[in-house]
């Protein structure tokens, strides 16, 4: 039996199995702007092999720090971390994250209107030998090469699962998205005289 299946991986950027909107039956024959614009997340999140993190520590000062990922089908982020960096530390202790994907400066018109993504997450550490960890860190060698052979032994790496539960994805002035829903699949555009507006009215 094939344990990968179990763990379903998106291991490149061009294969996003599931994610959005395929986990939507009649997605595009409901609202087709919604479909446009979860489409839009997709295909931009999948572009990214690392994502930027800001986390709090015990003693509440911020840390901003990045990491190489990959995510499933079930929209989950997994990051493969030291215990050195003080990122590690602040999951362990808090357990929460935000994360963050941002246009690159060479390829926006307006440093002012960098295309973005950010989600908020909870974070679950997955136990170092387990099933899950074996399967999930051959998704990383997949998606970022043997380098990850070189690191799967090293005591201090923790694997972390962030579960994001609501997030943003700015496209440029005046086109701001609240994400929401249970998977991910609620758009609410952020206007300045009303704080959200529904891109679909199918709830």
């Amino acid at each position: 039996m094939n344990r990968l299946n179990e763990y379903p991986i998106c291991p490149n950027r061009t294969h996003v199995s599931g994610y959005f909107s395929q986990r939507s039956p009649g997605l595009a024959s409901s609202n087709p702007k919604r479909e446009q614009t979860l489409l839009e997340i997709r295909d931009f999140q999948s572009s990214f092999h690392t994502l930027v993190m800001a986390t709090v520590g015990a003693d509440g000062i911020p840390e901003a720090s990045y990491a190489p990922f990959i995510h499933d089908d079930h929209k989950h982020f997994y990051i493969y971390i030291s215990e050195l960096a003080k990122h590690t530390q602040n999951l362990k202790e808090a357990m929460r994250v935000s994360v963050l994907f941002i246009e690159d400066e060479g390829n926006t018109k307006n440093l002012f209107a960098r295309r973005r993504l950010t989600y908020n997450c909870t974070a679950q550490l997955i136990e170092r030998g387990s099933e899950r960890w074996s399967v999930i860190l051959q998704g990383f060698r997949d998606r970022l090469g043997e380098f990850v052979d070189r690191i799967k032994p090293l005591e201090d790496f923790r694997m972390f699962r962030l579960l994001p539960y609501q997030g943003h994805y700015v496209k440029g002035f005046g086109y701001i998205y609240h994400i929401s829903g249970s998977d991910l699949d609620k758009i609410q555009q952020v206007k300045p005289d009303s704080p959200l507006q529904a891109v679909d009215n199918h709830e």
